[in-house]
């Protein structure tokens, strides 16, 4: 008997598969005489740190993160393609390692020209969300090994949730005068999550109830001067997260969140300035054993970071990357836990500085290596360090190679 979660992954499957055969049928030659592009990548890192356990065993040291993609375009003919990826992700508890459809969509172009351009997108799209959460599944195109963890929630296992939906998906730009003025926006029907993504959310739960996703939308909106040297954008999600109990069960939750962001870059000769500012509004419900919980605050975070380019193989980095669990409360005095319930301070905030280096001998490879001083739990995953008491002083050294084709 099929579960729901595979039968919803052989559907994906043999929708794709059928838009690549139908639409090569329909035009009346082979497949092969089409026009098509075909990349991938391949990342391993390795991750030492001292007091806190992120992505695995690290405070063993721990190889228990790598990246592995395999990507495609098909263009069926001047203004449709599709495009989709199959990813391979190991994160610790925070990602299980297994193959995954990451994005698959068929783009259609209905305006193309010199003033700007419009298109719509459908299947599984890519949510456009601050300077980077579109791109963040190839190393080469983040900001760093890790993206910061204040404003794109890497330590919290929402990397799937956040990087792409099931949906459709408007986008279009226009240049006016020195200035390119783009927009995308995203709209998800309501549906169930994934297993994985369950368990991430929601941990114990996820064995006991199912999950969904409800009234998704995003939507970025962004403006690039100075032949690429300056990009501004405001970014926004928006969603529900539903928990629907098995019988016998006697917990359930029922949460809205809003996220905002807001980004800068200056892109120079010799070095470049990213900033970026991120708002997390949170309310709802946690009801266990009759007793309800009502939730209602606003986190916050921002990072900014500097890059100096040595030469065109060599680059330098440092960020500072902070993050606050309630944005009116910076030293964890009134920290509580989602419950209500008192606790350690430094569970409520973290500062991350961090410092790195990239060499890439040529367009196929790329070495990274950079280390974090940290202070606070809050970006700590706690899949990671479960049943283990928390350091809120800790550091670790990440190293990354990764080769492209």
């Amino acid at each position: 008997m099929h579960t729901p979660d595979r039968r919803r992954r052989n559907d994906r499957w043999r929708l794709l598969s059928g838009l690549f055969w139908l639409a090569a049928a329909s035009l009346g030659r082979p497949a092969w005489a089409l026009e098509y592009q075909m990349h991938g990548f391949l990342s391993q890192g390795f991750i030492l740190s001292e007091g806190n356990d992120f992505y695995g065993d690290s405070t063993a040291g721990s190889f228990e993160y790598y990246e592995a993609g395999l990507n495609g375009r098909l263009k069926l003919w001047s203004e449709l393609s599709v495009s989709a990826q199959v990813l391979l992700r190991d994160a610790g508890p925070t990602d299980d390692g297994g193959p995954r459809l990451d994005f698959a969509f068929a783009d259609y172009r209905l305006l193309t020209g010199e003033s700007g351009e419009l298109g719509l997108r459908a299947g599984r799209v890519k949510n456009a969300y601050g300077l980077f959460n579109d791109t963040r599944d190839v190393v080469f195109a983040r900001p760093g090994i890790l993206l910061p963890l204040s404003v794109y929630f890497e330590g919290q296992g929402a990397r799937t949730l956040l990087f792409s939906s099931d949906g459709v998906q408007a986008y279009g730009g226009l240049n006016l005068g020195g200035h390119y003025l783009s927009l995308v926006t995203t709209y998800a029907p309501d549906h169930d999550l994934g297993s994985a993504e369950e368990e991430r959310l929601s941990g114990e739960l996820a064995d006991q109830g199912a999950v969904s996703m409800r009234e998704f939308r995003s939507a970025r909106l962004q403006d690039d001067w100075g032949n690429g040297r300056w990009t501004a954008a405001l970014s926004y999600i928006h969603g529900r997260l539903d928990f629907r109990p098995d019988p016998g069960v006697p917990t359930d939750f029922d949460f809205d969140f809003d996220l905002y962001m807001l980004s800068g870059r200056y892109n120079g000769e010799r070095y470049s300035l990213t900033a970026e500012y991120g708002l997390t509004a949170f309310a709802g419900s946690l009801q266990t054993f009759g007793f309800p919980t009502y939730l209602d605050f606003l986190s916050d975070g921002y990072y900014l970071q500097g890059d100096y380019f040595l030469n065109p193989r060599w680059t330098l980095s440092a960020r500072y990357d902070a993050g606050f669990l309630d944005r009116g409360d910076r030293n964890g005095s009134d920290c509580a836990t989602s419950t209500g319930q008192p606790q350690d301070k430094h569970g409520c905030y973290a500062h991350d500085l961090s410092a790195g280096i990239n060499w890439r001998p040529d367009e196929h490879w790329g070495f990274w290596a950079e280390y974090h001083w940290i202070d606070g739990t809050y970006s700590v995953s706690q899949l990671d360090n479960e049943n283990k008491a928390l350091d809120p002083h800790w550091s670790m050294l990440l190293l990354m190679g990764s080769y492209r084709f």
